[in-house]
């Protein structure tokens, strides 16, 4: 965690709507009391905006309510309007719980320059370190005293080096995980950032933060996009072991598009006859034989005829 002992709280925070909501409850000063311990512990821990009381161990109700000195009740009495105007964050499943919006009470930009305040004050306390040791000049010092020295001094800054890396390989974690859409298992998901940013076994080759933050930024706005749920959601560890950040997560408004070639092969197959290639000769058709009429018919419609004539006249 890093050295930041103050938190942003502007004048106006009691012409907030939210806060003048809960003035007008029973119960106002107990929430506002424990809203504003809640503000300044995720300051101390200074980890995005989340309670925790180490880098790996997040704080769960019982924790604050001993740690905050006031009963279990109003904690959770509390949490339940804090988590309703959505000014806090409850992960009911792993007990994470963190502060929306903390860069409204934190000054983001700030932080980072006392960090690199820190960093720099380090590395000219190194300087000054090696300078005395050039300066001095004893004839009572050995020169194996001296090359001890140096030894010891050069062990130092190797110390400071390797705590600044880590420093900033936590600082850097923090920045994937609070943008990713599921918080669980913290430290396993740690280490696996780790190995995707060291050099590890387990890839092929070492990715750089912003490739992480990068994908991990479209795979957050991609589940977002789908309304996909937490349970469906992969964990952090596993999306990191899989280097799923990796994968094209761009958005696409179009809609699908049908491949109508493969209806050529839909349907049922019917059996044919023989006689239904075109190619083939039809055979001949016997012709039906014409009907003849008799002689006795043909008289009478020659006498029907003439006596149609004779009434004619």
């Amino acid at each position: 965690m890093s050295e930041i002992t103050w938190i942003k709280l502007k004048t106006d925070v009691f012409e907030d709507e939210k806060i003048r909501l809960i003035e007008n409850m029973p119960n106002r000063d107990t929430i506002l009391v424990i809203w504003f311990k809640l503000l300044a512990q995720a300051g101390k821990s200074n980890l995005n905006g989340y309670l925790m009381l180490n880098e790996n161990v997040p704080l769960n109700t019982e924790e604050l309510s001993a740690l905050f000195n006031r009963p279990l009740n109003d904690i959770r009495l509390a949490f339940t309007v804090l988590e309703r105007y959505q000014m806090i964050e409850v992960d009911a499943e792993n007990e994470i719980i963190s502060i929306r919006n903390w860069g409204k009470h934190q000054n983001i930009e700030g932080m980072d320059k006392v960090r690199l305040q820190t960093k720099e004050r380090n590395r000219k306390y190194r300087e000054r370190k090696r300078q005395n040791l050039l300066l001095e000049d004893d004839v009572s010092v050995t020169s194996r005293d001296a090359t001890d020295k140096e030894e010891d001094i050069e062990i130092d800054i190797e110390k400071d080096k390797k705590k600044e890396k880590e420093e900033q390989l936590k600082n850097d974690f923090e920045s994937f995980y609070s943008i990713y859409p599921k918080k669980v298992d913290r430290k396993k998901a740690f280490d696996a950032y780790k190995a995707c940013v060291t050099n590890s076994k387990k890839h092929e080759r070492k990715y750089t933060p912003d490739e992480i933050k990068n994908g991990t930024t479209l795979y957050a706005r991609y589940c977002q996009h789908e309304n996909t749920e937490k349970r469906f959601i992969k964990n952090p560890a596993t999306f990191l072991n899989q280097e799923s950040f990796l994968n094209d997560y761009t958005l696409e408004d179009k809609a699908p598009t049908r491949n109508y070639n493969n209806f050529k092969q839909a349907g049922r197959k019917e059996l044919l006859p023989n006689w239904f290639d075109k190619d083939e000769v039809l055979p001949p058709q016997p012709k039906e034989p014409e009907q003849t009429k008799s002689q006795e018919e043909l008289d009478r419609e020659v006498a029907e005829m003439k006596r149609k004539l004779k009434e004619g006249r």
